[in-house]
């Protein structure tokens, strides 16, 4: 009799595969939708949306079907969106019970120190060096690698979300209120971003405990790697559509949360490869090659992506993710590893950061001055 999770893997391999299908057969009929009572120029969808699919829809001007006043593609974004939302909101994720097991080490902690100082002694050293610490982050977690961010660079969900409800009300506005730029924008991402919002749906399935042995854990850092690709095809066609010349409000209700998304869930990709190889229980030596590994592989991509788009929120997001790093220290491998190891990476993710900041801040001020590509 096969394995259960096995089992499990195989079908959730099976519906990525099957979303990634079925959104590309359909991106054809998606942006024929897009097109009717818009006069798309052929220079505009063609550069936006998917290449020759894109090409066909302004030349034919083939007129699509509407149900409540939506086209397709809106239907298809604010569907994703939904799925995404409700997905990320069942309860226990792994990263979920880490977060509860974060709340209940810093209650006992502040209850230790409180203790302390009310007998008179000192407990200014309790909260930071006990199990767990004051900051929250749970030690002894078998998922905790080397490049496991502080918990406060989670935050930068709560700024995802947002921008990106924003981005699915303005593109469910009716077409007609919509400038023919902004339409071939956010009928263009439709595919990539409904892609990314299945895998991410994927992954809060397959990021839980059944699948903690590494013949199965594998799967959810593929499934980040595979929702980073989609993202980075839908910014592929943003920055498309800014070398056109995009709208100061299409690109901050799509440009930027989108930028953010594909930015963090890089960087969500390369922690969880990580925690893969702790959970694999590798020998410390190899954990911490890999570790240096993926600092400066994230610090290169993020230069790569960032200079050769144009695009600054890509670096300042893999930036964040760094400083989260800097910040956490490594401090699950202090007692195998020593102090010298970890503060060597902690250098390298400080330096990979303020490299990738000033690279960000570097295109930002071109742009602003209208130097070099966009």
């Amino acid at each position: 009799m096969p394995d259960l999770k096995d089992v499990a893997v195989g079908a959730i391999l099976a519906a990525a595969g099957g979303v990634a299908f079925c959104l590309m057969k359909t991106s054809g009929w998606l942006l024929r939708s897009a097109c009717r009572d818009q006069a798309l120029s052929l220079s505009e969808v063609g550069s936006t949306a998917l290449g020759a699919a894109g090409v066909a829809c302004a030349a034919t001007a083939t007129t699509g079907s509407m149900f409540l006043g939506l086209r397709g593609w809106q239907w298809l974004n604010l569907g994703a969106f939904a799925i995404n939302l409700i997905s990320v909101s069942v309860p226990g994720r792994i990263d979920g019970k880490m977060a509860d097991e974060a709340k209940r080490h810093r209650a006992l902690a502040i209850q230790k120190k409180e203790a302390k100082t009310e007998d008179g002694r000192d407990g200014g050293k309790s909260g930071k060096d006990g199990e767990g610490g004051v900051e929250g982050v749970p030690r002894d977690s078998m998922y905790r690698s080397l490049v496991t961010p502080a918990g406060w660079a989670f935050a930068i969900w709560g700024v995802i979300f947002l921008t990106e409800a924003v981005f699915i009300a303005v593109q469910a506005m009716p077409v007609v209120s919509l400038s023919p730029g902004a339409v071939a924008v956010f009928e263009g991402v439709s595919p990539w971003w409904a892609m990314a919002c299945g895998l991410q749906a994927l992954w809060c399935v397959a990021f839980r405990d059944w699948a903690q042995a590494p013949r199965h854990f594998w799967l959810s850092g593929a499934l980040l790697a595979a929702e980073a690709v989609a993202l980075g095809g839908a910014h592929h066609v943003l920055r498309a559509a800014v070398r056109d010349g995009m709208s100061t409000a299409v690109y901050l209700s799509c440009h930027l949360p989108l930028s953010l998304h594909f930015g963090w869930i890089t960087a969500a990709a390369v922690v969880n490869v990580n925690s893969l190889v702790a959970v694999a229980a590798t020998p410390p030596h190899a954990q911490l090659s890999f570790a240096f590994a993926s600092v400066w592989g994230a610090a290169a991509l993020g230069a790569l992506v960032t200079a050769t788009s144009g695009d600054p929120v890509y670096a300042g997001v893999l930036a964040w993710a760094l400083s989260a790093v800097v910040a956490d220290g490594g401090k699950r491998a202090k007692d195998t590893m020593g102090e010298v190891p970890l503060a060597a990476l902690t250098h390298s993710a400080a330096t990979a950061a303020k490299g990738l900041a000033t690279i960000g801040v570097v295109v930002a001020g071109m742009r602003a001055l209208g130097v070099g590509a966009a």
